[in-house]
């Protein structure tokens, strides 16, 4: 039978919604925004964080972005009317469907070179300062070099991340708090007397939605100044306007504290999880019998070499004195993705597919024995303890149990557990910070060496099930505990994006048809 392959990239199943907003979800029309076709040439390399670098040249019939508008620029740029075919939803009458750019002036930001920093230069904002839709300035960079007026921020500005690598950043913004900053070139800013009210409106999931159809259509993600300009926006008065703000920021304040209770508490679990396991290899936890015999036969550490106290009956050795480890093997490209063998293949990415008692369950990759004896991989048993050894996925701190003889790739390395239970130095394990055994070198990497020597505490088998057995029981409390506040912070954010539909569909209880349709003589388009 030929195997099956598994697809590059295999989709996740979608959440079951926590409530039913159908009536307020914009999936039903979605708002449509044209595209600016690319322009040829060589493309900027997408990074996260970076800015490019070459500073391109300025167009000498370049002109500044004007302090304000005209009054002949504003006549002559009164916002038109979409025709109803082009509008995503109905709003109240007095409402206006329009286009963004008609509301507002918007720009991408500063390119620069890496020798214009310097720590007495300019700020300039870069998707890294905009966390939780607010700026932050934790991860600044400032150049000196001349800069544009219209490169220039305003305190009032919205802030958007306009490219980037990851789409899940494209289209974060924020509210711009002071003068005399810049933005990077990767950013674009939006400046509009009615910026609180669009602001908002950048949070929608109408606004996202858009990103998620249009910022990928090109090598980088990105929301071009077309898409901007051309984004179809629902603009009520602005009185109504205001209330419409002033009614979200109080529901999104107290969310904001109940999200913060749940955050709060997630950290107390974890704090909770990581003083039950210091307090278990200290023999803290009341489990042990004095009248367990001490563990013989291995080599105990002398006095000045042991880290804490432990009890009379424990020992103090050396991991690499309780089982073996074994690093893995290189894992050819051709026998990758095959699904129907007996034996699952791990890679350092499987490490994130494990269970909540630790035990790995990807089979995106599998071989059969001929394979193994091709590829010269070793079989690791089962229960076997496996983690990262080389490369940044150290410092994730991940590891896992086998719950069948496999074999791991050349990042990855195993314990098996000889003169202790591979529970008891599973749990041990989860202890230890692994990149603090790394190599200071350019690819951090563990040796097995390393590993070895350090210092293990070791109890009685008996008292090694009991630890076990108390710890498996607490932390099912923990996960249960984790679990529904997961959920409150899910239904948080599912309560803001409902507002965030209602109300930009005037269906929060706060339009008075009273007030004068902006723009009362705008034309459609």
């Amino acid at each position: 039978m030929t195997p099956k392959r598994s697809p590059a990239s295999p989709s996740e199943p979608s959440p079951t919604p926590l409530f039913d907003f159908a009536a307020d979800s914009p999936e039903s029309t979605p708002p449509s925004a044209p595209t600016q076709a690319p322009k040829r040439g060589r493309r900027p390399k997408a990074t996260r964080e970076t800015e490019p670098t070459p500073a391109p040249k300025r167009s000498r019939t370049a002109k500044k972005s004007p302090s304000r508008p005209t009054k002949k620029a504003a006549a002559d740029a009164t916002p038109q009317e979409l025709p109803p075919n082009e509008r995503p939803f109905a709003v109240p009458e007095n409402w206006l469907w329009t286009r963004l750019g008609a509301l507002g002036f918007t720009n991408i930001g500063l390119t620069y070179k890496p020798s214009d920093k310097s720590e007495d230069g300019v700020i300039v904002l870069r998707s890294s300062n905009i966390q939780n839709n607010k700026i932050d300035y934790q991860d600044i960079v400032r150049v000196k070099t001349a800069i544009p007026e219209s490169k220039m921020c305003r305190k009032g500005d919205i802030l958007i991340c306009a490219r980037n690598g990851s789409k899940a950043l494209v289209g974060k913004a924020a509210i711009v708090d002071q003068d005399g900053m810049s933005y990077g070139a990767f950013m674009a800013i939006f400046r509009s007397e009615y910026n609180r009210y669009i602001f908002q409106y950048l949070q929608s999931p109408y606004f996202r939605q858009i990103i998620d159809q249009d910022v990928g259509t090109t090598t980088i993600n990105q929301i071009t100044q077309s898409i901007i300009k051309n984004l179809p926006f629902p603009l009520p008065p602005l009185a109504e306007q205001e209330r419409i703000v002033a009614l979200v920021e109080r529901l999104f304040a107290r969310l904001d504290e109940a999200a913060e209770i749940v955050r709060e508490t997630l950290e107390q679990i974890d704090l909770a999880k990581k003083a039950l396991l210091a307090q278990a290899f200290r023999g803290e936890l009341g489990t042990n019998d004095p009248s367990d015999e001490k563990p013989a036969n291995l080599d105990e550490l002398p006095p000045n070499e042991r880290p804490f106290e432990i009890p009379e009956n424990w020992l103090w050795t050396r991991w690499g004195n309780c089982g073996k480890f074994v690093a893995g093997n290189a894992f050819k490209k051709e026998m990758q993705s095959f699904t129907d063998y007996e034996i699952p293949f791990y890679k350092v990415g499987s490490l994130k597919y494990s269970d909540s008692d630790g035990w790995l369950y990807d089979e995106t990759n599998t071989i059969n024995e001929e394979i193994r004896k091709n590829l010269k991989a070793v079989l690791i048993p089962k229960n076997a303890i496996v983690f990262a050894k080389i490369g940044e996925a150290i410092r994730l701190n991940r590891r896992a149990l086998t719950p069948k003889p496999c074999c791991i790739d050349n990042n990855l390395m195993s314990f098996t557990a000889e003169k202790c239970g591979c529970r008891f130095a599973y749990f041990w394990s989860l202890t230890l910070e692994l990149y603090k055994y790394a190599n200071a070198t350019t690819v951090p990497a563990i040796r097995k060496t390393d590993l070895e020597a350090i210092p293990f505490p070791l109890p009685p088998l008996a008292e090694q099930a009991r630890i076990v057995a108390l710890i498996e029981r607490q932390t099912r409390k923990y996960d249960e505990a984790r679990e529904l506040a997961e959920e409150t912070a899910a239904r948080i954010e599912t309560l803001k994006k409902a507002i965030l539909a209602r109300a930009f569909r005037g269906e929060l209880g706060t339009n008075d048809p009273t007030d004068p349709k902006p723009f009362a003589t705008a034309p459609t388009t």
